[in-house]
């Protein structure tokens, strides 16, 4: 899952947000909210978290 993360941030030149990751990735959003609690979590522990 962190991989298609990954992959839809390269593809976009910047994190997804989770309306692209439903549109456009691998996975829905919904999997990464049950494992990892938020989608800022779960960019982060992809490593394609923003500051912001």
């Amino acid at each position: 899952m962190i991989d298609a993360v990954q992959d839809l941030a390269l593809e976009l030149g910047r994190p997804p947000s989770k309306a692209e990751m439903n549109d456009r990735g691998e996975y829905s959003a919904s999997p990464y909210l049950t494992r990892w609690g938020t989608w800022e979590e779960a960019l982060e522990v992809a490593g394609v978290a923003t500051d912001s």
